[in-house]
């Protein structure tokens, strides 16, 4: 893998792990379940209905992209080393992420129960149903994103140039020519010896 194409693979998955990150972070602010609570009350006989933020039902959610992310920035501006390092941090950000919002997508009712209760102030209620909504699965493509793009960093780190983002050196020729050096002057000497002109 040429020098090129290691600056590509490493800006592209620098590039799908803020991708996944900003997934993530826009979704935490958007519904995630839509349920309806049977009141307890007597008195109240409708079936109240609510909705849960992403933010609400994953505590620290937020919090948790915005590492993803910043990991990704960081990978983009440090040598071999710290890029892996980096990489890995990330990737168990993303794995975090997964776990949480899957936990919420496979059981929603246990997640909304406490968030609805909050929301309603009726803590005698008992929640009958709760519905995943399409956010709750984007936050979850965003998290799986960003673990399968750390993954590869942590892989390929090591393959990535220690200086990330300057020039090569002038000294460096990728077709193996070698830089003209200047002439030795001894020629010049014997000419002048000999009694000619070396600017003719």
């Amino acid at each position: 893998m040429g020098a090129a194409e290691r600056a590509t693979s490493r800006r592209t998955l620098v590039l799908a792990a803020l991708a996944g990150a900003g997934l993530v972070a826009l979704s935490s602010g958007r519904v995630w379940l839509t349920t309806d609570h049977d009141p307890a009350s007597s008195v109240v006989t409708a079936t109240v209905s609510s909705s849960v933020r992403g933010g609400a039902a994953v505590p620290g959610l937020l919090a948790l992209a915005v590492v993803a992310a910043a990991g990704a920035a960081a990978v983009s501006i440090s040598g071999r080393r710290l890029a892996q390092a980096c990489a890995a941090a990330l990737t168990l950000a993303g794995l975090a992420l997964v776990a949480l919002v899957g936990r919420v997508i496979a059981a929603p009712v246990p997640a909304a129960r406490s968030v609805v209760a909050d929301s309603t102030g009726l803590a005698g209620e008992a929640l009958s149903a709760a519905e995943v909504g399409a956010w709750a699965v984007t936050g979850l493509a965003g998290s799986i994103l960003v673990v399968v793009a750390g993954g590869l960093m942590v892989v390929r780190a090591p393959t990535w140039r220690s200086e990330p983002g300057r020039f090569e050196r002038a000294g460096d020729h990728s077709n193996g020519s070698v830089p003209n050096r200047r002439e030795s002057p001894e020629p010049l000497w014997d000419a002048i010896t000999r009694g000619e002109d070396p600017t003719d």
